[in-house]
């Protein structure tokens, strides 16, 4: 590489030339560079000042770009705007569609709810009607059953005083409990023969679980249970009717009778429902066979009617039957946590007896 000239000059020895010459080769050679552009630059700048020509037509073109501006400005202003109205016309013609459409759709379902509320109306209306006229006929059920049971109560006695002379026979009979139940069960089948003659009397008291008899008429069919006790019918014959009822799937109803005597918490013409189907309990039917007739009208009367929901009365009977042992079981309770209280402070004071003893075996004070 061929090596540059070198040129030798003098310069004056003032503060400025002192520094220059103790920097090193090549940062004399930047700074001599950089002042010559630096001199290049102020020469240009002091011809543009001094060239009035060129500084006009500077302001020209200044001036057209400024122009050029203001009229992209403008423009874009005016497209702004433009889109601005654009908006509000989009705006105020989707809330005018909404609008429609909604006032369209209110008067379609406010025609379609009248027709609604017209229905409901009518089908409110017959409930309305076939609730009268099952509460009257269940009134005239109810008056009916009051004028016959008073009937039949003066010919039943009638009746038994003029049979006093059989009186001495019915009491030796009465000292056996199986001569007993065969002379309920014997007057309770003569009494359903006689009063239904049409149906079918099924003899059921040797199956086990099936009750004492099954009546059968037209797709209705009834378990009877019949007791004929000197006392009133107690509350294990009452479950054992119970189970029954819900182990026979092919019943509508059933009806626990007492020939001679009550029911063990029960009224008589109490109605219950038991597996989704009504039973009753007839106390002293013996002197009145007509409330058994009453008692089958009343369930065919309730099994046809569609209205009465028997579901809910079974929950309440169920609940009201289980309140006694509910009560039962809780002052069982409480009579086991007395007992057990009482065990447990005597276990207390014997322990401390011996705790008392055994310190002053040892002398200290206890």
């Amino acid at each position: 590489m061929l090596s540059e000239e070198e040129i030798t000059f003098s310069l004056p020895a003032n503060k400025t030339i002192l520094s220059f010459l103790q920097m090193r080769r090549p940062d004399q050679i930047k700074s001599i560079e950089l002042g010559m552009k630096f001199i290049n630059m102020g020469n240009n700048e002091i011809q543009a000042w001094n060239n009035e020509e060129w500084n006009l037509k500077q302001n020209e073109i200044i001036k057209e770009h400024e122009k050029e501006i203001n009229k992209y400005k403008e423009l874009l202003l005016n497209q702004q705007n433009s889109m601005l109205l654009i908006k509000k016309e989009h705006d105020e013609q989707r809330q005018n569609m909404k609008y429609e459409i909604q006032r369209t759709l209110s008067l379609q379902y406010e025609d379609t709810i009248q027709q609604f509320k017209t229905e409901i109306d009518i089908k409110n209306n017959k409930i309305s009607q076939l609730t009268d006229k099952v509460s009257k006929q269940f009134q005239e059920a109810y008056a009916t059953f009051e004028i016959k049971l008073n009937e039949k109560e003066k010919h039943w006695e009638n009746k038994l005083n003029n049979e006093k002379a059989n009186k001495t026979n019915l009491i030796s009979r009465a000292s056996n409990s199986t001569i007993i139940g065969q002379d309920g069960e014997t007057m309770t089948m003569h009494e359903l023969t006689k009063r239904f003659p049409k149906a079918e009397i099924e003899d059921t008291h040797k199956k086990k679980g099936r009750g004492d008899f099954i009546l059968k008429e037209n797709g209705f069919t009834m378990l009877i249970e019949t007791k004929n006790y000197t006392k009133n019918v107690t509350k294990p014959e009452i479950d054992k009717f119970y189970r029954d009822v819900d182990t026979n799937h092919d019943i509508n109803c059933a009806v626990l009778i007492s020939l001679k005597s009550g029911i063990c918490s029960r009224e008589d013409f109490q109605l219950e429902i038991r597996d989704n189907k009504p039973i009753l309990f007839l106390h002293n039917i013996a002197k009145n066979f007509d409330n058994l007739n009453l008692a089958i009208k009343l369930f065919k009367l309730v099994l046809k009617t569609d209205t009465i929901d028997l579901s809910c009365k079974e929950k309440i009977d169920k609940i009201k039957n289980s309140i006694p042992i509910i009560k039962r079981n809780w002052n069982a309770m409480q009579q086991k946590i007395k007992k057990f209280q009482q065990e447990m402070l005597e276990h207390v004071n014997d322990q401390e007896s011996l705790i008392s003893n055994f310190f002053n075996i040892l002398l200290i004070d206890y």
